[in-house]
């Protein structure tokens, strides 16, 4: 019976570890796609989960409102940020420097020739 005691602490500490990590984005030519992350931090430095997009539009776009989901993996090391997401039919690395707050830089897409800026928000 101890046993089973210890088991499901343990089992409940571990769980009680994992937190989620919100962070808000914006993406695009001219930041027309607005994503919220839901993260979890696997291990010191690297996160795994999901961006959830919509198409709010900006000033070179108008907006769809049409909602996407990617997976996403992401990497900080020291001011470093990479992250790769990917949906069904595409996939994007992402590379920027963590600043105050959150990450600036830019993003290529297979099948786009040209890099987008992109902007993170981390949760406060």
């Amino acid at each position: 019976m101890a046993r089973i005691v210890v088991l499901l602490l343990a089992f409940l500490a571990s769980a009680a570890d994992a937190s989620a990590d919100v962070w808000s984005s914006r993406n695009g030519v001219c930041y027309e796609w607005e994503g919220r992350w839901i993260l979890q931090q696997t291990q010191p430095g690297l996160w795994t989960g999901d961006i959830d997009f919509a198409h709010v539009g900006g000033d070179c776009s108008p907006g769809r409102q049409e909602p996407l989901t990617n997976e996403v993996q992401t990497v900080m090391i020291g001011d470093v940020f990479f992250a790769r997401r990917s949906s069904a039919s595409s996939s994007c690395y992402m590379h920027g420097k963590v600043r105050e707050g959150g990450v600036a830089g830019y993003e290529m897409c297979t099948g786009h020739p040209d890099a987008y800026p992109f902007a993170v928000r981390f949760s406060q």
